[in-house]
């Protein structure tokens, strides 16, 4: 019986690996390429993306390649009259299971830290490379389609002629801050890594109106100085949630709530000073709007914050709960066709378990539901492979 299960693992893990490898290179390139040309990123900046990418995608691709290979293993065993043969052994169907669920939770420990990573440390470095990449990239956009913008309160936009050797020829730039559209013989563009900053440098450069005159040449060189889009905060008190390490999230829970009783404690101040003044006008101020808003922020990202680390441990154990279906399932239907092992657990989980997951999200997000709620999915999961299980063991 060991020798029959290693031989069962082994057999799994040939084609987990051989499937993995091949989604995680098609999907890799896919999102890559996705990448270069949505953002216009030169191809050394993308290739730097890579290893980021790669980690990424993983979070997709393992629980589909683990149910894949389970399926298969199983479906070749039942077209081979494997599972007949381990039947007349005596050997109860649900025995050949336990090694594979075993394999299925080391997985989803596994897929657990590729999404605490890849929606943490991953998506920093991914961001600091496209930063800084964004010199280059501004010049291959102007040097393709001739035009960028910013957008924001104080953003840019520019139009070129023609690029040479990184200087742009007869551009007009049009900015927000100052209100100010200029044209200029020649321009050069910096950015200022540190401080997230695009610098536009004109070169004799003319303001012009709105109907379309042109004034005098402004004296010397003109620069312009504008936010950077696409910046990423390092900083966990600025860090959206969903992009936090999971070790971070407790310190930030008890940030957050010291913030709120803050925030309660100078509206329930203020509202005594109204009360006790008869003034009713500072419930009207500035600065309690802004406080009664912020306040409203503080409980939204406080029930973020509660809901991401059951979010991030139900997602990555979605491998234990797929083959917890799955093996059954293909033991139970014994039949040789991988594909229809395949789609027989797969659209159920398409249909009940995606729904589910998302439905669970975003009530424990909003704070509508308990936190716990997000495991409602794989809960089903649970409870629809715990009857495969007892119909085998009864076969």
């Amino acid at each position: 019986m060991p020798l029959f299960l290693r031989y069962i693992v082994l057999e799994l893990l040939k084609v987990f690996f051989a499937v993995l490898l091949f989604l995680s290179i098609l999907f890799t390139i896919m999102l890559t390429v996705q990448e270069v040309i949505s953002r216009g990123i030169p191809f050394i900046y993308a290739v730097q993306l890579i290893p980021y990418i790669t980690i990424a995608q993983l979070r997709y691709s393992l629980p589909m390649t683990l149910l894949l290979a389970t399926t298969t293993s199983f479906s070749r065993m039942a077209g081979a009259n494997e599972i007949i043969a381990v039947k007349a052994l005596g050997i109860a169907p649900w025995r050949i299971l336990w090694p594979v669920w075993s394999l299925a939770i080391l997985i989803s420990l596994l897929c657990t830290w590729v999404n605490d990573f890849a929606v943490s440390q991953g998506y920093i470095g991914m961001a600091q490379i496209i930063l800084s990449s964004t010199e280059d990239t501004i010049y291959t956009i102007l040097q393709k389609e001739g035009k960028f913008s910013i957008d924001g309160d104080k953003g840019v936009s520019i139009s070129v002629s023609r690029v040479e050797n990184k200087r742009l020829m007869s551009p007009v730039i049009v900015m927000k801050d100052p209100p100010l559209k200029v044209r200029a013989d020649q321009a050069e563009i910096h950015v200022d890594y540190q401080k997230g900053e695009l610098e536009v440098v004109l070169v004799r450069p003319q303001s012009l109106s709105e109907d379309g005159n042109v004034g005098g040449y402004l004296e010397g060189e003109y620069r312009y100085h504008c936010p950077l889009p696409q910046m990423e905060t390092t900083n966990y008190d600025e860090m959206s949630p969903s992009k936090l390490p999971l070790r971070a999230i407790s310190d930030q829970i008890v940030k957050t709530e010291n913030k709120i009783k803050i925030s309660k404690n100078y509206l329930a101040m203020v509202s005594s000073a109204a009360y006790l003044s008869g003034d009713w006008s500072l419930l009207k101020e500035e600065g309690w709007d802004k406080q009664a808003k912020g306040l409203d922020d503080l409980y939204g990202r406080l029930d973020r914050l509660r809901a991401e680390p059951d979010r991030r441990w139900a997602a990555g154990f979605s491998c234990f709960f797929f083959i917890w279906v799955g093996a059954p399932l293909a033991v139970k239907m014994q039949k040789s066709d991988i594909f229809a092992s395949f789609f027989a657990c797969f659209l159920p989980i398409l249909i009940i378990y995606y729904p589910l997951l998302m439905a669970g999200t975003n009530y424990a997000k909003e704070g509508i539901l308990p936190p716990p709620i997000v495991w409602t999915a794989n809960a089903c999961l649970g409870v629809i492979g715990y009857f495969l299980v007892k119909t085998i063991h009864k076969n």
